[in-house]
């Protein structure tokens, strides 16, 4: 399973030969066989692939000033993220994932996760877990988590994309690898993200 002609590798990022990482098929398949016989009760967690056309990607760009591309806006693009949780990380909660995002990430917003008045340029909200915000570098790509708390490691990406972010959680939530290998697949310089998820 290293590899795969499936995973979306949109910028030539390649996992380290040496650890095994689930590619995006094999997380949407084992997350079917552990939550599909529950009937309907922890949907969330199942990784769908997206029905209908994904919703207005150039509004939301125009909004946040940023511009959607690789990894990210094909995962947006192939799957519904309106409804989706993978291990702790929520994406969306029930509503439209786009318009999450938008308020996640407007100066207005309660919850406003950066310090000062501007938004960080090209920087944006993607998911949220307990205690993490994680972020997304429209402009290199790269992954982050932040807590509430500022720290040094809030400099360090988790993960040099977002597919390699995804497989990497999937991989740890199935307990297909070690914390310690998935950060050392993902590109991660902030470790102790990888471990405390586990």
């Amino acid at each position: 399973m290293r590899g795969s002609d499936d995973s979306i590798q949109c910028d030539g990022n390649r996992v380290n030969e040496d650890v095994v990482l689930l590619t995006l098929a094999d997380i949407e398949q084992r997350l079917a066989e552990k939550f599909l016989p529950l009937e309907g009760e922890m949907d969330e967690l199942l990784l769908k692939q997206r029905r209908e056309p994904v919703g207005d990607i150039c509004a939301l760009e125009q909004i946040l000033n940023v511009r959607l591309s690789g990894d990210f806006l094909a995962f947006l693009s192939r799957y519904d993220l309106d409804h989706f949780s993978l291990g702790n990380i929520a994406f969306g909660t029930g509503e439209d994932y786009l318009a999450q995002v938008i308020a996640l990430n407007q100066s207005e917003a309660f919850n406003r996760w950066w310090p000062g008045v501007s938004r960080p340029e090209g920087i944006i909200v993607i998911a949220l877990s307990d205690p993490y915000t994680l972020l997304l570098n429209t402009l290199n790509q790269r992954v982050y988590a932040i807590t509430s708390e500022p720290t040094a490691a809030d400099d360090d990406p988790v993960a040099d994309s977002f597919a390699l972010f995804i497989r990497g959680v999937g991989s740890l939530f199935l307990q297909a690898a070690h914390p310690q290998e998935v950060a050392s697949a993902v590109g991660a310089v902030n470790l102790a993200f990888w471990q405390e998820i586990a």
